[in-house]
Formats: C-alpha cells, structure tokens, sequence
C-alpha cells in the first residue's frame, strides 16, 4: 500500500497561490459562505459521463508535517491548489480539518474558476477533527482549489481515493444508483452481530446483492455513522481488516457523525470497518456501487448552491419535511434520477436529516447527523422523483436550517 501511496503521489503537484508562512486565520460568522456570485464553470467537464477509477487511498497534502505542501497552517482567505492525476476529468477526495481554533468552512472547487458561494464541510468544535468526502471536476488548468475561511487556526488534510475519466478507454467502472438500503447497524444487528466494535476492532459485513447492489460490483458508496461513541476516532473502510494507516471518517466525541465513503468490495461481497479508538456502534446505508457491467455514468457539475434556508428565515420544523426541485437548474437536466449533493445542517438541536426521492416512501436511513453545537455537512447520492424533486426530512426535536450544494449527477 505504500508503494502505491508514493506513486500516486508522484503524480500530484501541489502549489499554495499567495500563501504566506503558517499564520492563525480570521473567519467569518459560523460557516457562512461568502456573498459574492460565482459563474464559473469547468472548461474540461464533458457532457457525456465518467467512468471512475478507484485508487489505494494516498495521504496528498497535509500541513502539519509538510506532506505535499510546505509545513504550516492554511491562513484564512488563502486557496491551495493541487495538480490532479493525468487524464482525470473529477477526483474524489477524503478532505478533513483539523481545528486549533474553531467555526471554519472549506470550499473545494475547479482550480482556475472563480470559486462558488458553496461549502464543503465545516468545523465548528474546538481541536477537533472533522472531515467529509468530496468529488470535484478538476479545472481548466488541471488543478483542485481549496479555499479556507475561519476563526482559528486550521490543518488541511486530503486524501485521494479515486478519479473519473472519460469514455470507456478510460478502463474504469461505472456507476450505479443503488436502493437506499440500511445494510450494517451493530445495535440492533443488522448485517452483524449486536454489539460494538472495539477500540482497534473491525466487523465485516456483506454489501454485495442488497439494496440493489450487483453480485460483481467492486466498489460501493456508503453512508456510514459512528454513533454511541465515548472517544473521539476514526473509522476506516478497508477489505482486509488490517490497522490502517488513513482514514474514512472522523468522529467527535459523544456525538453521532455520518460520512459518505467509497469502499472497496471483497472478492466474497463484503466491505470490512475499522474502528481506532473506544467502542462505537456502526452503520452502514447503501447509497450506490460502481461496477465494470452496464450501468450509468457520472456527469459532474460546477458547484452550486441550490437552497439556503437562511435566505427565508425558516428552517425545516421537527418531524417535517421540505420538497425541492433539482432538475432543471445548475446543469442538472431534467428525466435525471440520481443527484450528487452536499448537505449542511445548521445548529438547532440534536437529530438527523434523510434525503430521498420526493413522494416516495421515507428509508429507513440517515444521511446527516448533528446536534446544537455547530454546522454539519455530509455529501449524499440522493434519488430523484419523476417531477425532478428531493425531500429532505428532519427526524430531531427543533427546527434545522439547510444548505443544500449540487456536485453532478447520474446520466445513461
């Protein structure tokens, strides 16, 4: 593994536009993006779709030992930009920040664009770790930007867990848009035994088949949740079980944290969790898979920010649900039936949203959790009603605000 890790590396250069040395940054209110207009768009995102190309998850920057990047904190206001795989046309990435200070926000966009009124993931919690799965089309000049914007100091760390590329010379997989289907939780022992897993422990657990997942998909999306957890730690995704040495998702500590995860399959149809620290309960929903048979094709889109609920005043009411088109705008065509979106949950108590298709019947599954301290976010593959429509509900006790970013969408 780490002889993939240095040579997938190789083949990243990393550059800071304008940064000066490591210095605190300043931020703005709570996660709130910035106010100006954005209408950039991708100059290499093609019209037909991407087949995706998983890697072994390579460490890309980090700024707390100089990987990548010189040594030192992201400042405020400063954008990173770093130089994608040959040939890439979008790249997923596992993207965390590390929090000295607190409230800060991270916009990951097209290198060589203006950067958009979205967020990525944001950090409201003092010293703590937070991260979120990010797919981005890579900029007319090859490159990734990331952009930070906070009150205290911040760490950038980013991880590359695979790339789409265009048309079938590109050799990859394509995807499919899986049932939402609830396939591990260690509460109540579905996919395994009851139980949690232990510090350094893993539970293994059969994706393969359900929830509309082929028998020879190779890779699977998951919604994955660490709950009932004492300890702050990190969750990896990895077939073999082995201690890791990169990570999947971040959790605080006594708070419930949800991620979007790619996951290799194993040759028997199962994906195996690893826990770091403390005991957790885990789970696990199907959100889609990717597979080397027929299937769609993964179509990305500038990042736009598709609703603000701050611009109302109103928020989504305790056990309501809100309908909202997604079709027909930000290059989301009309007869789509899979979106890619990133949601953000504004602090209003403790719960969790689902995201589903608009008049369907709710799954029995969660797509972001959070609770009254701070702003979450969560990348989500959402279905989409025949009108073009997603409802979000919110299972907590107060109102949440919402944002919701649209990052691509399924064709074919």
């Amino acid at each position: 593994m780490r002889t993939a890790r240095i040579a997938a590396a190789a083949a990243l250069v990393l550059s800071i536009a304008g940064i000066l040395p490591a210095a605190g940054i300043a931020q703005a209110d709570t996660g709130r993006t910035t106010s100006h207009s954005v209408t950039a768009q991708a100059a290499n995102v093609a019209d037909s779709g991407l087949v995706y190309r998983s890697v072994a998850p390579t460490r890309i920057v980090d700024t707390r030992n100089g990987t990548g990047v010189r040594y030192g904190h992201l400042p405020s206001g400063e954008t990173l930009t770093v130089r994608a795989p040959q040939g890439a046309s979008a790249v997923v990435l596992n993207v965390a920040t590390v929090n000295i200070g607190m409230d800060t926000f991270l916009t990951v966009y097209p290198g060589g664009t203006k950067r958009p009124t979205v967020s990525n993931l944001n950090n409201a919690y003092f010293g703590a770790t937070v991260s979120n799965q990010v797919v981005v089309p890579v900029g007319p000049d090859g490159t990734v930007a990331f952009y930070s914007q906070g009150a205290g100091k911040v760490d950038l760390i980013v991880d590359l867990i695979g790339s789409y590329a265009k048309g079938p010379q590109a050799g990859g997989e394509h995807q499919g848009a899986a049932q939402q289907t609830r396939v591990l939780d260690t509460r109540n022992g579905t996919g395994a035994p009851v139980g949690q897993v232990g510090q350094r422990g893993s539970v293994k657990f059969k994706v393969a088949g359900l929830g509309g997942v082929p028998a020879d998909a190779k890779d699977i999306v998951l919604n994955v949740t660490v709950a009932d957890n004492f300890y702050a730690t990190y969750v990896t995704a990895d077939p073999d079980g082995n201690p890791p040495s990169f990570a999947s998702l971040n959790a605080r500590f006594s708070a419930a944290t949800a991620q979007q995860v790619n996951a290799k399959i194993d040759d028997q149809g199962y994906v195996t969790l690893y826990n770091h620290t403390g005991s957790v309960d885990l789970i696990a929903d199907v959100q889609g898979y990717y597979s080397s048979g027929a299937g769609s094709s993964f179509v990305p889109t500038t990042p736009t920010r598709l609703l603000d609920t701050r611009d109302s005043g109103a928020g989504i009411g305790p056990a309501k649900s809100l309908r909202l088109k997604v079709t027909g705008s930000a290059g989301v065509p009309e007869g789509t039936r899979s979106v890619l979106v990133n949601l953000t949950a504004l602090p209003g108590g403790n719960g969790f949203l689902t995201a589903y298709a608009a008049g369907s019947t709710r799954p029995n599954t969660s797509t972001v959790n959070f609770d009254w301290s701070g702003t979450t976010a969560n990348l989500a593959w959402v279905p989409v009603s025949a009108d073009g429509s997603i409802e979000i509900y919110n299972h907590s006790g107060s109102s949440t605000g919402l944002l919701v970013d649209v990052q691509g969408y399924l064709a074919g």
